[in-house]
């Protein structure tokens, strides 16, 4: 409450919430630190009110609930208002920090795979979802034109494509700093933008932000297992024009160009395999 009242700052809360000064860390969605509790390292996120009408705060919660027996989850605490807490671990290295980037999306692959085979029973309590829906929400939020009649009709066709594929649990946020690595071990944090979808919502996230060659990405999809590569660059152009809009709504305006400038690249191979 306070925040939204604007009484205090993410910062504020931090410092009240930690035992030594906190340390601000990289996010693009909240507010998130290194704090002490209780003698304990321990990563806080603090909501950031911007993207509140973007994000549904309490699938997080349900999602891994439901993967508290999956050894690739990294559980958190939750608190009234949004606020997270989980274990900072200091013994793992971000992807993005890989010394051996190929070998270790190879295992994250491997773990992608197993994340969408966890069962969802119908009284997990996660919303039903749309990529379509999701496509006209973020528009709305935006407030902003992107694309021409032709343009907006394919991307809704390609949408409806996904939403027509069997669901299985999706993160819908692989950027590398969402995934920690160790020698033994691959987990995955921050499922605040998690729903039952279409897997190549997942394919097409990690591969947009993690481009690689054309090598590279066809050995991603072989370490995954059955796809087609062409539904797997229109899922990309899908995925990537709701980033944009993410970036515009949040007038982070050079991430929303350069997920566009993605779109147009993804668009155009998805005609032209198509």
């Amino acid at each position: 409450d306070a925040l939204r009242a604007g009484v205090m700052t993410p910062e504020e809360v931090a410092v009240v919430c930690s035992e030594r000064p906190p340390e601000r860390l990289e996010s693009l969605s909240n507010d998130t630190f290194l704090v002490v509790v209780d003698g304990e390292e321990q990563v806080l996120r603090v909501p950031n009110v911007r993207v509140d009408g973007l994000i549904d705060r309490t699938v997080e919660a349900r999602v891994l609930a439901l993967l508290r027996d999956f050894p690739h989850a990294v559980p958190a605490t939750f608190y009234a208002g949004g606020l997270k807490v989980s274990p900072f671990r200091r013994q793992c290295r971000l992807l993005s920090e890989s010394g051996d980037f190929e070998a270790d999306v190879g295992r994250l692959m491997t773990v992608l795979a197993k994340l969408h085979a966890v069962p969802v029973p119908p009284d997990a309590g996660l919303p039903k979802f749309s990529v379509r829906d999701e496509v006209l929400r973020y528009e709305a939020s935006a407030r902003v034109s992107l694309l021409d009649d032709e343009e907006h009709d394919e991307i809704l066709a390609w949408a409806e494509e996904m939403d027509r594929d069997p669901k299985v649990l999706c993160h819908r946020d692989l950027v590398p700093e969402n995934v920690l690595m160790t020698p033994d071990s691959v987990e995955l944090i921050d499922f605040e933008y998690a729903a039952v979808t279409s897997p190549y919502w997942d394919l097409a996230s990690f591969l947009t932000e993690n481009p690689g060659n054309e090598r590279f990405q066809m050995e991603c999809l072989r370490r995954y297992g059955d796809v087609n590569p062409i539904r797997v660059e229109r899922a990309k152009a899908v995925v990537s024009y709701v980033w944009a809009l993410w970036g515009f709504h949040r007038r982070t305006m050079a991430y929303g160009r350069k997920r566009l400038a993605d779109f147009d690249r993804f668009r155009m191979l998805g005609r032209r395999q198509a």
